[in-house]
C-alpha cells in the first residue's frame, strides 16, 4: 500500500513538473461577426499542481476620435472594462490540455461556461461553450438555446 502511495505522488509531481506554463496574462481578441465589434477577453491564470485557478474578464475595444476647439484631434484606442473579473472554477492543466469554467450572471440566473484548449508556446486555443440549465427561458418565454461554441486564441501578454 505504501508503495503505491509513493507512486501516486511521484505521478502527480511529474504530471505537474510538465504541465504547461500558463502562469500570467493572457488576451484573446473576439470579433462580433454581426457589428464587426471588437472584445478582448482577459485571462488572468495561475498554475500550482495542476490546478488552475484566476479571473476572466471582457473589455470592449474601439478607435475613438477626441476633438476640443482650437486643438488637434486625438485618435486612439478606447478600452473599457465589461463587468467584473469572474473567478475560474473547476480549473485543471494536464501537459499542454488546460479545461476551467466560469459561471456568468445573467438575467436568466447563473450559467456556466466551459473552456477547454492547449497551449503551444505563447498561444493558448481555447473553446467557449455555454451551459444551458434545463427549462431556462428567454424573457419572452421561449425555450433558451446555448450560443455556438466560441473558439479563440489568447496571446500571452508582457
Amino acid at each position: 500500500m505504501k508503495k503505491y502511495a509513493i507512486l501516486a505522488v511521484v505521478l502527480l509531481a511529474a504530471t505537474s513538473m510538465f504541465a504547461a506554463d500558463l502562469n500570467g496574462k493572457w488576451v484573446a481578441q473576439i470579433v462580433n461577426a454581426n457589428n464587426g465589434s471588437v472584445t478582448e477577453r482577459i485571462f488572468n491564470l495561475n498554475v500550482a499542481a495542476g490546478k488552475l485557478t484566476g479571473t476572466v474578464v471582457n473589455q470592449a475595444v474601439t478607435e475613438a476620435t477626441f476633438e476640443q476647439p482650437g486643438k488637434k484631434p486625438m485618435t486612439g484606442t478606447l478600452k473599457t472594462l465589461q463587468g467584473k473579473p469572474v473567478e475560474i472554477i473547476e480549473g485543471q492543466v494536464t501537459g499542454d490540455s488546460v479545461t476551467f469554467a466560469i459561471m456568468n450572471v445573467t438575467y436568466q440566473g447563473q450559467m456556466k461556461v466551459v473552456y477547454t484548449g492547449t497551449m503551444a508556446g505563447n498561444e493558448l486555443k481555447l473553446t467557449a461553450e455555454t451551459k444551458i440549465p434545463e427549462g431556462a427561458k428567454t424573457p419572452s418565454g421561449a425555450p433558451m438555446t446555448a450560443p455556438k461554441p466560441q473558439d479563440m486564441v489568447a496571446k500571452r501578454t508582457k
